[in-house]
């Protein structure tokens, strides 16, 4: 859905497409998660009470889409989601890859 975002020519077409995506992404998914993180305790994690792949896969799919389109998914309505991107990006091992990974746009 983001790479729409990505690939059109037409700049005029793009606020419409970032409108939609950001719409799209919090009706459908961020608020699915966020009700997840809060009935986890809101603790920072998805799951569980250790770091797992789940926290990861959402911290690394928020990031690619600001990073590709430049839209902030979380919002203040997500505080539970925040606090589990927050938690992955404390990781010094995370916070390592993010500093010397490559700077490309994928």
């Amino acid at each position: 859905m983001f790479y729409e975002i990505v690939k059109e020519t037409d700049e005029t077409k793009v606020p419409a497409l970032k409108e939609n995506l950001t719409k799209t992404c919090h009706e459908k998914y961020l608020t699915k998660f966020e009700e997840l993180a809060k009935a986890n305790g809101g603790n920072g994690k998805l799951v569980g009470d250790k770091l797992t792949w789940a926290d990861i896969s959402l911290f690394y799919l928020i990031n690619h889409v600001k990073i590709m389109t430049g839209i902030e998914l979380l919002s203040e309505d997500l505080p539970c989601l925040k606090k589990v991107h927050d938690n992955v990006l404390s990781q010094p091992n995370i916070q390592k890859w993010l500093e010397m990974r490559p700077k490309t746009l994928y």
